[in-house]
């Protein structure tokens, strides 16, 4: 500005820097120590000492006042009225300070205050836990024997990469002797707990080295190992891997190996957690809030109403003391006082407080359904929901809000319930008893109440950028095959698969038939230089001249549009079955397949069936036996843990020794296979059914009977395991993190027909190539020697498959010799785990060998000994690649998020290659110049970028690496990377850098993560507003807690109705699992429930949207009625009759403090626009308060709304004066010389009489009532016109837009009609000439029109602005660099 000002030759500049210093000095000197509500209070004492001083000169002098004082001649009554309002008037302004005074002490610090909340309402719970104890419950991890049986230990889904930590926990009974390893959120760790860390894994707080035991039951050096500690946030390195405890070459491990096992489990050992990690997460402090542009717009018109009550107060002294007026002082005084009253905040305050929690409330309202915690899995109910009373629900979160805004602590509790017990019944009228009870059981089942610093009201509807910062909110929790591999009699063959939705609507158009059978072939490419790509997709790898590689292609576009169509319409239903958990144990073969059912885009593959059965058998043996193994464990823990219970003595050595017992029984925890729900797929894809039939229990499997596992590692590929970048993990490689990844699994059975044994293979296809020696050929019923060139092809395809984020597993099977026969005819079948012995039913076939030793075709037989001879010479049957497919709520939030305006942004912390795929799937643009990795390069290539043979995708972009030259290249280059909607490489801080360089640029963002993932609290803090997503709730059974607090026979359900009897009080409750989301996400405006929820997002941003317009068209309604009654007061001096007005105070407050807050209130409730989702919100610039223009335009608005009001009152007043006069007081006009008493006199004649001057008789006061009236009927109708600010009324029914402000409308002309009925005598009515009634009821219709007109130039504007920002969100380009911005805001105020 100064530089500006020195270059204006006009010093406009310097004027409005002048300017500028001036306001910024009244905000701080004046409105900063709320000196406008100081001076609200001085000024309704002084009206009060005013009214005090003329209600006693008038009791004291009825007849006349004595001389030099106000001279009071009215009725005594009027004073009355006056003192009542201003002691009114004193009582509101006192509020307002209380109210602001309150809110300002309980928001100081509102994020400890909140965690404090928390806090105490788990205390709370475990207090109801320790006052149930006598009637059977148990504590939180005490295990009861008696009861072991019953209980099933709750394993919640998650690895150490989402915050979930495997801990072995001790019984707290001093008889047991036993303890078991369960998955616990990071924050729910306590000192003394074990926990299991592997190379790579994160420190989840402060811990030490834990001595294991080997084998043979020696311990190692337990002072070398306890001298390593890790603080919190630490990685776990590990020393230099070697594996000098393994015998060189192939060698077989039992499962009691344990120091081995645990050693190829990726180093995995076990820590003792030294301090509770609770206490740094509740230390942590909340990161600061930018104020958005709402706030700054109604400082600014707080300040405008501050000097516009100055002015009002000085201009109406002046011309009351410059007119020749009557000498009645006391009627004239209090007109400078309710001048300035009216803009100044007497009740302004608490209206906007109110406005506040009645934005909040409705906005909770909406989200109640997906974020209480009824929806345990964002699973509705519609009959439910219906039957839910919003109203109740309303109130209650009104209710909610107040005593939150104004309260620290919980001491309120009791009123509260008090007062929703009364909502509820109010709400309830009509209702059945029934579900009236079920209403309030539910009582607590509210959402938290957001802190106010989160600006949840007016944040929320402004967003411009939405994001996505964690894997398990952007993927569905199964991969899905897409492609198979198999030889052929023409050499491998290639098999598309597809998502499969039913019978119904699933023909396509027949453009998207032919763009199918055109693209059927471009689909299954033999080598890079036969692929067709799409120009945006350049991540290919270097061609190999060798063999033919089979690479991950998307299908075409128009196909994969008609597909979305069909997922689309199957969504919804889909949604309501998404009743299993993460980790698949509710319905697992039922909701899971069902939702992952595939099948062949090839109409003639039945041609491959013989190749494709082998392969359809391996899948479903393999699955179904890892479901069948996962419920034998449930029950061998039941059962040892009731046999230890019985025999405590036998166990005194693991008693003693802790460390053992934790070794022994973390082995079992690491060795279970983590589930591929895909093998079922593709199992039924192929013909496979594992449902009961004529074959037996197990279907199609029933024939079929597994008698040994036999379980891969191969050491080489460990090596390149530990040393695999953190960002190069694949998705299903992440969701098996913390168990032991065998390379491959094999799998004996026998079949029941044949007796025949047969060895099926899956795994890795580098395992299962150096096994095979043949592959089978189906086609032809054939098999043939595995060539060279088709196993670098295999392989080859494998390692392009893995690099493009497919899961790939190879498939081998071989018959088991005649002479091995005799080997494994001894073993025992496995139909129970108890009845085997691990080392009967599972042998570990480790591969020590080096790189070097490993030939293409395997070494020499001699090392094929013990179980690996079992294994050798197998045959190939294909290979699969299953991918992790967008969850089914990212599209529609995108699609909406593009139309609302909303950038979407996904950081993924995979790097380019592995992500790009995946969101090219969700629908992010992923051609040029639309992904930047968060990898800083440093001056080094970057080994993860995705290269092809004739471009490098990355570099040649010229997109900056890493957060530092992100912020580089938006100063100096071009605002690119605030348009990119992908950022891979990304760390839990540099999203948190990220958020905040959106931040700095005027983005407004809206973050969803993980609320149980301690690490996402910093980005949850930065970001302008955060929404955390509990899916730990999801492995809770919904059903049992739902009812759990229903049913009363039930012993050990608590008064929240969330604990049921069957889970274990050992793993994690419920309740739990609550605290710890509510603890890292006590920052965020909401914390959904179950990743379905997401879905949702879209429509709380619209109700925020809804809210925010309606509580700023509800302010500008109260600003434009404080505005008019300002208007009416200041024109009173300038009336043209010769007595002044008289504004009765009474009225005025009823007008000032009732009518017009309540009906403002109501406008508050107001239906969104039609194209509120389809407007792009604006940037939160802090240096603009208002666009281009948009100030001055709202100010002239409202005063051109606010003047039709006032001069209608001044036009009635001056009518029902004179006509009053004429009738009531014409005695006193022929008294006066106005006339004679049979004289034509009129109305306009009256009102110049000089005589008039010195009247104060019962008709100014009528007359004054009137005009008070009279603005008060202009402004209630004024405000059909502000049930929208943008949209015209003509052709809508205000009624049906918005039901409250229509009962609220009748209510305040009711309101009119008894305050005139009140202080008019009963012949005034029928002394008012017909011309009055049409003036006063064409008036309010004149005010309506005048204000659509001004609506309509707003709309021109509006509409204007915001094509403009359209053309900004749309742009690719850069062209919005911010240099230009800058220029633009200085020059031109950007709309």
């Amino acid at each position: 500005d100064e530089r500006e000002g020195v270059s204006d030759p006009n010093n406009h500049g310097i004027k409005r820097t002048r300017l500028q210093r001036l306001e910024r000095w009244f905000d701080e000197a004046w409105l900063a120590h709320e000196m406008d509500m100081v001076l609200a209070l001085l000024l309704s004492v002084g009206l009060l000492i005013l009214s005090i001083v003329s209600h006693h000169q008038r009791k004291s002098a009825p007849s006349s006042a004595l001389s030099g004082g106000l001279n009071p001649r009215a009725d005594l009554s009027v004073y009355k009225s006056q003192m009542a309002a201003s002691v009114l008037f004193v009582t509101g302004s006192v509020f307002s300070i209380l109210i602001c005074w309150r809110r300002k002490v309980t928001s100081r610090r509102d994020s400890y205050v909140g965690r404090r909340r928390i806090v105490l309402s788990f205390l709370n719970k475990l207090n109801k836990w320790e006052e149930a104890e006598g009637e059977g419950t148990e504590r939180p991890h005490v295990y009861s024997y008696d009861q072991a049986a019953k209980e099933e230990a709750v394993q919640i889904s998650g690895t150490a990469l989402t915050d979930v930590y495997s801990v072995y926990r001790l019984s707290n009974d001093a008889a047991s002797v036993w303890g078991q390893w369960h998955k616990i959120p990071s924050l729910l760790l306590v000192n003394g707990d074990f926990i299991s860390l592997q190379v790579g894994d994160i420190a989840p707080a402060n811990c030490a080295l834990v001595p294991i035991v080997d084998s043979k039951g020696a311990k190692v050096d337990a002072t070398t190992l306890w001298s390593l500690h890790l603080t919190a946030g630490e990685r776990f390195t590990g020393t230099a891997v070697t594996f000098s405890t393994l015998p060189a070459g192939r060698c077989t491990l039992k499962p009691e190996n344990s120091q081995e096992l645990l050693e190829l489990c990726n180093r995995t050992n076990i820590f003792v957690v030294t301090e509770t990690p609770l206490v740094d997460a509740l230390a942590q402090g909340h990161g600061t809030q930018k104020s958005p542009q709402i706030c700054r717009k109604v400082h600014a018109f707080r300040r405008a109403l501050q000097i516009l009550s100055i002015f009002t107060l000085i201009l109406t002294f002046i011309l009351i003391f410059v007119r020749p007026t009557s000498s009645d002082l006391s009627l004239l005084l209090p007109l400078p006082l309710l001048a300035s009253l009216a803009t100044l905040p007497v009740c302004t305050p608490v209206y906007v407080f109110f406005l506040e929690v009645f934005g909040t409330a409705r906005i909770l309202t909406t989200a109640h359904p997906f974020s209480s915690r009824t929806s345990s899995t964002g699973i509705l109910d519609n009959q439910e929901s219906t039957a839910t009373n919003a109203r109740s629900l309303f109130w209650r979160y009104t209710l909610n809000a107040v005593f939150s805004r104004l309260f620290k602590n919980e001491n309120t509790r009791h009123v509260r319930s008090i007062l929703t017990r009364c909502i509820v019944c109010l709400c309830s009228c009509g209702r059945r008893r029934k579900d009236r009870k079920s209403v309030l059981d539910d009582m607590d089942d509210l959402i938290r109440i957001p802190p106010a610093s989160t600006y949840l009201l007016e944040k929320l509807g402004v967003i411009t950028a939405l994001t996505l910062v964690d894997d398990e909110l952007a993927c569905e929790p199964y991969s899905t095959p897409q492609q198979l591999l198999i030889p052929s009699g023409n050499g491998l063959k290639l098999l598309d698969l597809c998502p499969n939705f039913g019978d119904e609507d699933m023909e396509l158009d027949s453009v998207d038939e032919r763009g199918d059978d055109e693209s059927r072939s471009k689909r299954r490419p033999k080598s890079f230089s036969d692929s067709s790509h799409d120009s945006d997709s350049d991540d290919d790898d270097d061609e190999s001249d060798e063999g033919e590689i089979y690479q991950h292609v998307s299908a075409p576009k128009r196909t994969l549009q008609a597909l979305r169509r069909r997922y689309k319409k199957t969504a919804t239903v889909l949604s309501g079955k998404k009743n299993f958990s993460r980790s698949g144990r509710i319905d697992k073969y039922g909701a899971l397949l069902e939702e992952n059912e595939v099948i062949f885009e090839d109409p003639l593959w039945w041609q491959y069936l013989p190749s494709l059965k082998c392969i359809g058998l391996a899948c479903a043996l393999m699955e179904y036996e890892n479901a069948a193994d996962s419920t034998r464990n449930v029950a061998g823990n039941k059962e040892e843990k009731t046999a230890q219970s019985l025999d405590p003595q036998g166990s005194k050595s693991q008693r003693s020794d802790p460390v053992q017992s934790a070794t022994s029984s973390l082995v079992d925890h690491i060795c279970h296979r983590h589930e591929q729900s895909q093998l079922m797929s593709l199992a039924n894809c192929i013909g496979f059914s594992t449902s009961e039939n004529s074959l037996g229990k197990m279907g199609d499997l029933s024939p079929f009977s597994p008698i040994k596992h036999l379980h891969f590692v191969a050491t080489r590929l460990l090596h390149s395991r530990l040393s695999l970048d953190r960002h190069a993990i694949g998705l299903e490689e992440s969701r098996s993190w913390g168990l032991l990844d065998v390379d491959a699994t094999s799998i004996i059975i026998q079949d029941h027909r044949s007796k025949a044994y047969q060895l099926l293979t899956v795994g890795d296809a580098r395992v299962i190539a150096d096994c095979c020696t043949d592959a089978w050929q189906g086609e032809n019923s054939t098999i043939s020697p595995l060539s060279a060139a088709d196993r670098r092809t295999v392989l080859e395809t494998s390692k392009n498959w893995a690099l493009s984020d497919l899961d790939v597993a190879a498939f081998s099977y071989t018959p088991v010799p005649n002479t091995m026969e005799e080997r494994i005819s001894g073993a025992r079948r496995i139909k129970d785990k108890n009845t085997v012995e691990a080392s009967e039913a599972r042998s570990y076939l480790v591969d020590n060998r080096t790189l070097n030793e490993v030939g293409i075709s395997g070494s020499s037989s001699k090392n094929w000994v013990g179980d690996w001879s079992l294994v050798k010479n197998q045959i190939f049957l294909g290979l699969l690649g299953s991918a992790v497919i967008p969850s089914r709520e990212i599209e529609p939030i995108l699609e909406a998020c593009t139309d609302a305006g909303v950038r979407f942004v996904y950081f993924s912390p995979r790097n380019m290659r592995r992500t790009k795929e995946l969101a090219s799937q969700m629908g992010i643009d992923v051609s040029w110049n639309c992904a930047i990795s968060l990898r800083p390069l440093d001056g080094q290539a970057d080994p993860h970028r995705m290269t092809s043979t004739y471009a490098d995708w990355d570099v040649n972009a010229k997109l900056p690496h890493g957060v530092e030259d992100v912020k580089k290249h938006l100063e100096e280059v071009d605002n690119v990377p605030l348009l990119v909607s992908l950022f891979t490489d990304a760390t839990k801080n540099n999203t948190a850098e990220m958020l905040d360089v959106f931040q700095t640029y005027h983005d407004t963002v809206l973050t969803i993560g993980l609320s149980h993932l301690s690490q996402n609290e910093c980005i949850f803090s930065t970001a302008d507003m955060a929404i955390g997503v509990d899916i730990l709730c999801e492995d809770f059974d919904p059903d049992s807690e739902s009812s759990s607090g229903r049913d009363k026979n039930v012993e050990m359900a608590t008064s929240d109705g969330i604990l049921s009897r069957k889970y274990s009080r050992a793993s994690v409750l419920p309740d739990e699992t609550l605290f710890v989301s509510s603890i890292v996400a006590h920052s965020c405006i909401l914390n959904l429930r179950g990743t379905a929820t997401i879905s949702h997002i879209p429509d709380i941003i619209a109700s925020g949207r809804a809210a925010l317009d309606a509580s700023s068209v509800a302010g500008l309604y109260a600003i434009t009625g404080y505005v008019s009654y300002g208007f009416m007061v200041l024109f009173c001096p300038f009336s043209v009759t010769t007595s002044i007005p008289f504004v009765p105070a009474l009225g005025s407050l009823l007008f000032l403090q009732f009518l017009l807050p309540s009906l403002g209130l109501s406008l508050a409730a107001s239906n969104a626009d039609t194209q509120s989702m389809d407007r792009v919100p604006p940037k939160n610039d802090e240096s603009i308060v208002f666009a281009r223009g948009e100030g001055a335009r709202l100010f002239q608005h409202t005063c051109i709304r606010a003047l039709i009001p006032a001069i209608a009152a001044h036009f009635v007043h001056l009518i029902g004066f004179g006509s009053l006069m004429l009738i009531f007081e014409r005695r006193f006009l022929f008294a006066g010389d106005c006339g004679t008493l049979s004289g034509d006199l009129n109305w306009r004649h009256v009102a110049r009489c000089d005589a008039v001057r010195q009247y104060s008789g019962p008709v100014k006061d009528w007359a004054g009532s009137l005009m008070l009236a009279e603005l008060a009927l202009c402004l209630v109708v004024l405000s059909s016109s502000f049930l929208s600010r943008t949209e015209l009324i003509k052709g809508k029914n205000p009624w049906r837009a918005n039901p409250l402000w229509g009962w609220g409308f009748l209510a305040s002309l009711l309101l009119i009609l008894f305050y005139l009925i009140a202080t008019l005598d009963n012949g005034v009515w029928g002394a008012l000439p017909w011309y009055f009634y049409v003036v006063a009821i064409i008036m309010p219709s004149l005010g309506v029109m005048t204000s659509e007109l001004v609506k309509r130039s707003d709309q021109k504007q509006e509409y204007r602005a915001e094509k403009l920002r359209r053309l900004q969100f749309e742009t690719r380009l850069g062209m919005w660099s911010p240099k230009e911005s800058r220029f633009l805001h200085d020059d031109n105020s950007s709309p």
